[in-house]
């Protein structure tokens, strides 16, 4: 029990010196690495009820997307 413990602390320090260190490199692209996504730009509407024919249709939003979500390719 007492070399596991001293395995798994080793091993926990390790993940953190090395967290720490890319966290230092900061944010560089690496070749083949998938880009991310951007948010998307979207306006909201809102559409009152209305009678439409013999239907009533309720009060709304609508939801417009103006640009689309892009890869981010830096």
């Amino acid at each position: 029990m007492v070399a596991g413990r001293a395995i798994y602390s080793s091993q926990e320090k390790a993940k953190k010196e090395a967290f720490l260190q890319g966290a230092k490199a900061g944010a560089t692209p690496v070749p083949g690495a998938m880009p991310g996504l951007s948010q998307p730009k979207v306006e909201t509407h809102w559409i009152e009820g209305k009678v439409q024919g013999n239907r009533y249709i309720e009060g709304h939003f609508e939801y417009v997307i103006v640009e689309p979500v892009r890869w981010d390719v830096k």
